[in-house]
Formats: structure tokens, sequence, C-alpha cells
């Protein structure tokens, strides 16, 4: 999707038992896709939970996160908007140094993910930017 760009992306499951292995992956991290499945509004709240945690991590200080908004091919997803304002997104980021973008994704199809990845690709572009100035 960006030409000259290669991503090495790790997918690092929300299972409970999996999470706090995530830590070791955490050096060394230039982004995250956190992937939200948008039709499943009885974990959504575990989903704030976890990116509340990874949002406060010191180590991710100031890394992008890329929310992908999945399963917008279902009828009873949540579109971008009803998401972003039940995650309570502002709240979130409000005291973090992390950029963070929401993108419209069904993996199923591909719809969206070209865009989620450079918006990531953007997002560390500028860090890398700061970073050498």
């Amino acid at each position: 999707p960006v030409k000259g760009v290669a991503l090495c992306v790790c997918d690092l499951n929300g299972d409970k038992t999996v999470r706090p292995l995530w830590k070791d992956y955490f050096n060394d991290i230039d982004g995250i896709f956190y992937v939200v499945d948008s039709s499943d509004n009885e974990r959504l709240n575990e989903a704030v939970e976890c990116l509340e945690s990874i949002v406060k991590d010191e180590l991710l200080d100031g890394v992008p996160i890329v929310i992908l908004a999945n399963k917008q091919d279902l009828k009873n997803a949540l579109s971008v908007s009803d998401l972003t304002e039940k995650m309570n997104s502002k709240k979130i980021f409000n005291n973090s140094k992390c950029k963070y973008f929401v993108q419209a994704t069904s993996v199923l199809t591909g719809k969206g993910v070209n865009e989620a990845i450079k918006k990531m690709v953007d997002f560390i572009k500028e860090n890398n930017l700061i970073k050498n100035n």
C-alpha cells in the first residue's frame, strides 16, 4: 500500500492469558494497530480498558495508534463516530503524547485496511522527523 515502506506486524491477540506478554513487544515499537470488533458491544468495555492500559504505558509514550473499527461489513457494527464516542477516545488520549486515528475496516473484505496502513506510515514518518530534529 505504501511504496518503499516495509512493515513488520505482529498479531498479539487480546486474550487475557496473552496480554501479560504484550510488554515483551513494546521496546523499539513504532506504531500500534489496535483492532476493535465494532459489532461486539458486550466486549467494548474490555477493549477500552486494554487500550487505556496501552496508552498509559511509559514504554509507548508517543507511539501512534491506529484503531481499526473492524467488521464494518456487519449490519450491527458501530460506525466510526459511534465507536469513538462509546470508547470515549478523546478522554483516553487527552493527556497522551500518542497520536491516534480511527479507521473503519473490514478485514474480511479488505475495506479500509490500506487507508489504515497509510495513516500509520504517515504517523511513523512524522515521529521520525521529530526524533531526528
